[in-house]
């Protein structure tokens, strides 16, 4: 139910990210990441956020996390469109 609930918060906020606001609402930042660290979507849409807000190193870091847990994650976004 967790991994559900944190994916979903997750896209949401990539369809923000994919249509171009620049700072997503931070309650989707930390809570999802809280809830189930696990979840290599939450890390590699929160490094994006990063990058596109010019914070490189987080970015990295998170984007590296989310390889971490899922070698493919970036396939995955850029299917959807969404990319660093």
């Amino acid at each position: 139910m967790r991994e559900a609930l944190t994916a979903l918060v997750a896209l949401g906020r990539f369809a923000r990210v994919k249509r171009g606001v620049r700072r997503c609402v931070p309650g989707f930042d930390r809570p999802s990441i809280a809830i189930a660290p696990k979840i290599a979507w939450s890390w590699y849409g929160r490094g994006i956020d990063k990058l596109r807000q010019h914070q490189t190193a987080a970015g990295e870091a998170n984007i590296a996390q989310a390889k971490s847990l899922a070698a493919k994650i970036a396939e995955a976004f850029a299917k959807h469109g969404i990319e660093p």
